[in-house]
């Protein structure tokens, strides 16, 4: 193909919204202006501008002046101001030129028409090799395909002969790039470190178990390690690079930013994050918007993946999770499936993973590797000083969210079968809201207040305020359903409070070691029984308190190394 006819291509493809004059005179843009079909289509036009600058908004670009728009708070403010789509298109050309083609661009590439520097590109890519068209297609899109794009684009690319590939990648490309105004993105290619996805704990300053499990690890990482952390574009299109202000959202984030939500990200002038050769972390349960490219990715990119199992609960018990959380699920198992390691964080959620990856071999995959790797027992912080809700009391505290699964509706009935009995107590249960269908817990906790019963709800509490209420109770009881862990057990423990907790999974896993009572969590006068027995007998406290001081608790540091020593086995493929 004329050089000078692919120039006028490319040319073409980054500013299709310009006049552009070809080699005869004549301009397209002006032969379209001037016909009937698009007089007749302005409305529609004039529809979808209003449509586009709404959504530029989100993007992050400007689409009257074809610029990106630059957030206040990106550490890069002052490069994104001289970007221009030339310039960015040619930097994420040169960013993977060295692993497509073997070495890095010359000085005449460098500088010279960004046509010749896609072509000496594609004169190395095998484009029957998924991974290396993965890698193209992912860099002149600014954004990365999902499995049935790169698929097609590996397909026509491999039956089209050398001098017209580059019309190939320009049309796969090409509508990527518009529908995620991604012309002025630039491309970091990571090599030599973990790249970690922690796309919902840099955005949000909510936290739960898993935000807590990712907070804990990386804190720990960043004062031993290299690693990157990732999060994802607003439109779900690629990982980008975090913030200064996400960074610190993860690895120093402290209770009072609980209430943090996601700042404007400018999408549309993003560093976009690209693993190459090395392996990538994945510590949170990826949610649906993000998970057919990162599938992709997992599968074709041949990078090493490693994902943090917490448990299967959304697919094996349903009915405990809205329907939109078992889909989401079903779709993270979809990238799962392909990972190198899953590693579970109790033995019962380990063979949950284990056994989804044994029913991989029907789809004529190996499925992952599962390991186990404990959650720690380290306590959190050091409790405060508090009034008593109920002083002279006992205090039992029972800790988890308000939803059917961790089934505190038992202990609420449990407690007032022994209240009728005349046993002297108080019920304190810290945990957040649930589903807002989800009223029985605080239907019954009502209806008990009102009867007189000596029963508190604690909400929004802060983790001192969990440790006060471990260390005010006289035990602590957990009867949850179904766990991957049962977190609230080991914090009980770790402030030296006997707990009661159900005799099977995880749950069971941690009360082997002491310092607990099991029961059935179904039947409601073993619940009770249980109760009564701790609340009357001084001995049997004192022996569960000695079995739990004879326990070696287990740290965050030791956590956050094992997890770093999973990644650094894991080689690409």
């Amino acid at each position: 193909m004329p050089k000078q006819k692919n120039d006028l291509r490319l040319m073409w493809w980054l500013y299709a919204d310009t006049p552009v004059t070809t080699p005869n005179g004549d301009s397209p843009v002006e032969r379209l202006q001037e016909s009937l079909s698009w007089r007749v289509t302005a409305p529609l036009r004039r529809a979808k501008y209003v449509q586009k600058v709404v959504s530029a908004h989100y993007r992050g670009s400007d689409p009257d002046a074809g610029r990106p728009a630059v957030d206040p708070d990106d550490d890069r403010s002052a490069e994104l101001a001289g970007l221009t789509r030339q310039g960015t298109l040619r930097q994420r050309l040169l960013a993977v030129t060295p692993h497509l083609t073997g070495s890095p661009a010359t000085a005449a590439l460098e500088s010279g028409p960004v046509s010749v520097l896609l072509e000496t590109v594609l004169e190395s890519v095998d484009p029957s090799s998924l991974r290396q068209t993965w890698l193209l297609l992912t860099a002149v899109a600014a954004a990365m395909p999902d499995n049935d794009a790169l698929r097609a684009f590996s397909r026509e690319l491999t039956l089209t002969e050398p001098d017209g590939r580059m019309q190939v990648v320009l049309d796969h490309a090409g509508p990527m790039l518009a529908k995620f105004s991604g012309h002025f993105r630039t491309v970091s290619v990571v090599t030599d470190r973990p790249v970690v996805d922690v796309d919902f704990s840099a955005r949000h300053g909510f936290t739960s178990g898993v935000q807590r499990v990712v907070r804990e690890t990386f804190r720990r990482w960043s004062r031993e390690g290299d690693f990157e952390l990732v999060a994802w574009t607003q439109d779900a299109s690629t990982m980008r690079g975090v913030s200064s202000k996400e960074l610190s959202r993860v690895v120093e984030w402290t209770p009072d930013r609980r209430d943090e939500r996601p700042t404007f990200f400018a999408d549309g002038a993003a560093r976009l994050v690209i693993p190459w050769e090395t392996t990538v972390l994945l510590p949170e349960v990826t949610p649906e918007r993000n998970t057919s490219r990162l599938a992709c990715l997992v599968e074709h990119s041949g990078n090493g993946t490693v994902a943090i199992g917490y448990d299967a609960i959304p697919v094996l018990n349903g009915a405990y999770v809205s329907r939109d959380e078992s889909i989401q699920f079903v779709h993270y198992l979809s990238i799962l499936k392909h990972c190198d390691v899953v590693v579970a964080i109790s033995a019962s959620a380990g063979r949950e993973f284990e056994g989804f990856s044994r029913a991989l071999v029907a789809q004529g995959l190996r499925g992952p590797r599962v390991d186990v790797v404990p959650l720690p027992t380290e306590p959190p912080v050091t409790a405060k000083p508090l009034p008593v809700p109920h002083p002279g009391k006992p205090v039992v505290v029972s800790v988890g969210a308000h939803e059917p699964r961790k089934n505190q509706i038992a202990i609420a009935y449990a407690a007032e079968l022994l209240w009728r009995r005349g046993v002297d107590f108080s019920l304190v249960i810290v945990g957040g809201h649930g589903p807002a269908w989800y009223t029985d817990l605080d239907d019954k906790v009502n209806e008990l207040a009102i009867a007189g019963y000596p029963v508190a709800v604690l909400d929004a509490v802060t983790d001192t305020d969990l440790a006060t209420a471990y260390a005010h109770a006289r035990f602590s009881v957990f009867t949850s359903l179904h766990e991957g862990y049962g977190l609230p057990i080991t914090e009980s423990l770790a402030a030296g409070t006997p707990a009661i907790v159900s005799q099977f999974g995880s749950m069971a896993e941690i009360a082997r070691h002491g310092g607990c009572v099991t029961i059935d969590p179904t039947d409601i006068e073993e619940i009770a029984g249980a109760m009564e027995r701790l609340l009357g007998d001084d001995a049997e406290i004192e022996r569960l308190r000695a079995e739990i001081a004879a326990q070696t608790p287990t740290t965050w540091v030791e956590y956050a190394r094992d997890i770093r020593q999973r990644v650094e086995e894991v080689r690409p493929s």
